[in-house]
């Protein structure tokens, strides 16, 4: 493991800054027209980049210290996890593992480079490098074609390929998760209160969870790619075996149960039964935040508030709850899906050499799903810990330096660390410079894909520019399926996940993507749509856990979806129509 404990030094001011940290990463300041922030080397050799499945994890634009603190960690885990996988090996990548690496930020938002990820599917046998284009964006044909190169053929790459995928369909338990869920507990538990701590305390507390971050990070994205893998190889079989085209993967992971990031959900619903005004709610309130206070919007960037250093979100999703219907409880769901789950296993082939194949895919994409979710939750909870010691830290330095922004720490650089702890308030025009730039950056739409160089910010669109004309009645909008089901309703377009929403019995949630922090609106409506989402998004691993019908991939569904709208989901078929 790298040392965190000394901030390398940084060059002279200049433009652009390049700092260089162990392990042969860096982050680029650049000068975007409206100061400088994190942005890197686009790549030659890679040239597609897109905000697909990264934009669920990282909706806003990354802040400062928390970006150049993970690159210091030394550790690159999308590179090594393609490595690990058999996939691709070190001479598929530059030295320089910034460029080319399979994740990138670019004007503070980051971005996964797909053709990076075609390179390694195209290796598949049987596959071509389109095909995770369903991964991404839910199905293909929204990015440019890949730009075959001499190196995409490797026979020792599609040989370790083939052995990943069936060491990865025998999978029927994932203990390790488990250990790592209790020795994050043992190691939180041990932890002096952020109030008693000394700010050499903090700053080493921050230093060693991000420690614990890249390891837990590199297990997360292990058991998403075979989880990926898993539910790629049981479409397959649905396809090859489904008779008529009855059985479909869709169904057969629909309310799949133990999916740790519907839990919150499922507890808020029980808190929106209860008396705001009574004992009784209070106590369970506090509960709520003391298990799942790490949560809420952007809840990967230690930056971001949460549900437990802002629990107004909470409130005010509860309040939304309330008026759902007793039908739309998590027993009721849970009720139906166990039945309709019995009636779609009933369909699956009897043969005797099929169908126990059949059956252990999907035990491990069973697995898979829930560990993936698992792994999440405890990365996510040692990033709060970060938040907690950042937010305590930052605020005694902003006093010291008499400013009034206890968040001034965010937009210091983990270079600049040592010397901002020192002297405070020399870093006012830096910060505020940054700030401003985050702010600017924020009210720009960065383009979902984009091939070979960034566009100019100039050429962004701005988020409150209403360039698209509502979809007329009887229009198909065209998604992706993620969980089975029709309904009728009327449409509600929620852009943030803590807006007040009229939500309840008939109503439709669309909105731009979903996190964790979104969760709970699932409960309290008949179905969503999402306008990015792919197989394993996080909209349609919740959704079948709920037995919500779904669409992903739904382009512009928040622009095009008129709200009060009346529309027709059907999650099969992956369509929505307007009425």
């Amino acid at each position: 493991m790298v040392n965190l404990s000394q901030p390398p030094t940084a060059p002279p001011p200049q433009e652009p800054t390049t700092v260089s940290y162990p392990g042969g990463l860096s982050v680029r300041l650049v000068d975007l027209g409206l100061g400088d922030y994190v942005h890197d080397m686009a790549s030659r050799r890679y040239p597609l980049y897109t905000r697909g499945n990264v934009g669920e994890v990282f909706p806003e634009v990354v802040y400062p210290f928390t970006s150049s603190l993970a690159r210091h960690a030394g550790s690159e885990p999308f590179t090594e996890l393609y490595i690990a996988a058999g996939g691709m090996t070190e001479d598929d990548f530059d030295e320089d593992l910034t460029i080319g690496a399979p994740v990138s930020t670019f004007a503070g938002y980051n971005y996964l480079n797909l053709s990076v990820a075609r390179t390694l599917t195209g290796r598949a046998p049987g596959s071509k490098p389109e095909d995770i284009d369903t991964v991404f964006f839910g199905r293909e044909g929204l990015a440019p074609p890949h730009r075959k190169q001499k190196t995409d053929r490797n026979l020792r790459a599609s040989l370790a390929l083939v052995r990943f995928a069936i060491t990865t369909t025998r999978i029927t338990e994932l203990p390790q998760l488990d250990q790592d869920k209790i020795e994050f507990a043992e190691w939180r538990d041990g932890l002096t209160p952020v109030a008693d701590a000394t700010d050499d305390e903090l700053a080493d507390r921050i230093v060693d969870a991000v420690e614990r971050v890249t390891v837990l990070f590199a297990r997360h994205l292990l058991v998403s790619q075979k989880a990926a893998t898993a539910h790629v190889v049981l479409g397959d079989l649905c396809e090859r075996f489904g008779g008529d085209g009855d059985l479909d993967a869709v169904s057969l992971m629909a309310g799949i149960g133990d999916v740790e990031s519907a839990e919150p959900a499922r507890y808020m619903w029980a808190l929106s039964r209860l008396d705001p005004t009574s004992a009784a709610y209070e106590g369970e309130f506090q509960a709520f935040l003391a298990d799942y206070g790490s949560r809420g919007p952007n809840e990967w960037d230690a930056a971001s508030p949460s549900w437990g250093t802002d629990p107004s979100m909470v409130t005010t999703m509860v309040n939304s709850l309330r008026a759902a219907d007793v039908s739309q409880s998590p027993t009721a769901r849970d009720r139906r899906l166990a039945d309709e789950r019995v009636a779609t296993l009933r369909q699956l082939p009897t043969n005797r050499l099929v169908r126990p194949m059949i059956d252990r895919v999907i035990q491990a994409a069973t697995v898979l799903s829930q560990g993936r979710e698992r792994a999440k939750t405890t990365v996510v909870k040692v990033v709060h810990e970060i938040r907690l010691a950042g937010n305590e830290l930052g605020r005694r330095l902003a006093e010291r330096a008499g400013s009034d922004r206890a968040d001034d720490l965010w937009y210091v650089y983990w270079h600049e660390f040592a010397d901002y702890r020192s002297e405070p308030a020399t870093f006012a025009d830096r910060i505020a410079q940054r700030r401003a730039t985050r702010d600017a950056l924020m009210q720009l739409e960065p383009p979902f894909i984009f091939d070979g160089d960034l566009p100019p910010l100039d050429t962004w669109e701005r988020r409150d520019a209403e360039t698209t004309a509502p979809a007329a009645t009887g229009t198909v909008l065209q998604g992706t399926p993620g969980c089975a089901g029709t309904v009728t309703g009327t449409a509600r377009v929620v852009r943030d996940a803590s807006d007040d929403a009229e939500l309840g019995p008939g109503t439709i949630l669309i909105a731009p993507l979903t996190d964790p922090s979104w969760t709970p609106l699932f409960m309290g409506v008949d179905a969503v749509v999402v306008n990015v989402g792919g197989q394993m998004s996080h909209a349609v691993i919740v959704a079948r856990d709920l037995g919500i019908p779904c669409v992903v991939s739904v382009e512009r569904a928040t622009d095009v979806i008129p709200d009060g709208a009346t529309i027709t989901v059907d999650g099969l078929a992956g369509t929505v129509t307007i009425e």
